[in-house]
């Protein structure tokens, strides 16, 4: 994603649903990732909203360590192994991807 403004550009919006469909994330996953509702990002997703630009800058973040994540094979090469663990479960298995994925994204 490029754009840190309070306005999501269609290349951000674009970048966003092709990070979650490669990580096979789900909009719900993501946005409890962010600390908003599936429905904000949803919305987001569709052109109906913006994230202010706190949760913007966040959103970017995310996306960015999430593209380090596929880049270095965190995701989705693990989550495969979550197909029929609990939602809790599966949460656990992305928090410890994303901060993984952060450690790498930090070194830079």
């Amino acid at each position: 994603m490029t754009s840190t403004s309070a306005t999501m550009t269609t290349d951000d919006v674009k970048a966003l649903l092709t990070v979650l469909d490669e990580a096979q994330i789900s909009q719900r996953e993501f946005a409890k990732m962010v600390g908003v509702s599936r429905v904000s990002v949803n919305r987001w997703a569709a052109g109906l909203a913006v994230p202010s630009p706190a949760i913007g800058r966040l959103v970017t973040d995310v996306v960015y360590v999430l593209q380090v994540a596929i880049t270095e094979g965190l995701l989705p090469g693990n989550l495969p192994q979550a197909h029929g663990k609990t939602v809790e479960e599966r949460w656990e298995m992305l928090q410890d991807i994303f901060t993984k994925a952060h450690r790498i994204a930090n070194k830079r």
